[in-house]
Formats: C-alpha cells, structure tokens, sequence
C-alpha cells in the first residue's frame, strides 16, 4: 500500500493529499505531527518532559497493524520446521502474529527511546487514548470513502 493512500484513510484535517514532488516522506511527517499535536493535547497538564516522538510512533505503527506485528521467527507463517523437520506450530507467535499486549509495545518503544518499564508504564494510558483516537479517524475516513 502506498503512503499516500495509508495517510488518507486516517482522515486527519491537518495533512493535505495533494501529491508532493516526489517526497513520500513527508507525509509520513504530517502524521507523525498531526498525532504528535494531538498527544501535547492530551499530555497538556503533565509536568515535566515526555517523550511525545516516542509515543506517537508506537501509536502509528499499532494503528497501522492492529492485529499485532509479523512474527520474526516464522516470518508470519504460524509455523516453523522442528528438529525433526517436521512443521510445528510458531511457539512465538498467535497465527504469525505477535499480538499488542504491554510488553510488546514497551519492546517497540524501546527502539525509539530506551527507558524503564516502570516509566513506560505511566504512559500507558496515553497510549491507549492515542490508539483509540487515531483508530477512529481511520474508520471515519474508511467510512466516508464507503459512503462515496
């Protein structure tokens, strides 16, 4: 799927469609700003700093595969030979995917930004705003574009 079309379907009133000259990237950056805004919103009362960068891409990337992220040890098949070279099922992973759960977004965070666990967990609930908020400009947009 194309950038553009995977922009569109979150209907953000902050990103133009129209096409850039041959820069894909920035609307990625339009995303990453306008859910990047939307987090400052939330966050607007806490005291000191956060890692708003972060947040916003976990956010994005679970938005983007909201049944979890492909498994790296089947490589999303659900299956891997054993010592036998018979076909087993993925120890890993649910069906090739590594479903959302606490962990795993702590692990994926920490690719952006490495903190404690415990930290993380204070921004857990931003996170799930920031999920719930971007998933329903998603489905809004799939919506209008059924509705057309």
């Amino acid at each position: 799927m194309n950038i553009e079309r995977l922009i569109a379907k979150f209907g953000l009133k902050r990103i133009s469609y129209e096409p850039s000259k041959g820069d894909k990237g920035l609307i990625a950056k339009q995303l990453l700003k306008a859910t990047m805004i939307e987090a400052n919103e939330i966050m607007k009362t806490w005291r000191g700093t956060y890692p708003d960068k972060a947040l916003c891409i976990i956010t994005i990337v679970e938005v983007i595969q909201p049944l979890g992220q492909i498994c790296p040890e089947c490589n999303g098949s659900g299956k891997v030979r054993s010592k036998c070279n018979h076909l087993v099922k993925c120890p890993c992973c649910d069906d090739g995917r590594i479903l959302w759960t606490q962990e795993t977004r702590f692990a994926y965070f920490c690719l952006t930004l490495r903190i404690t666990y415990s930290r993380f967990r204070r921004y857990m609930p931003v996170i799930k705003v920031l999920v719930d908020w971007l998933s329903d400009k998603r489905n809004a947009a799939a919506l209008a574009l059924i509705n057309r």
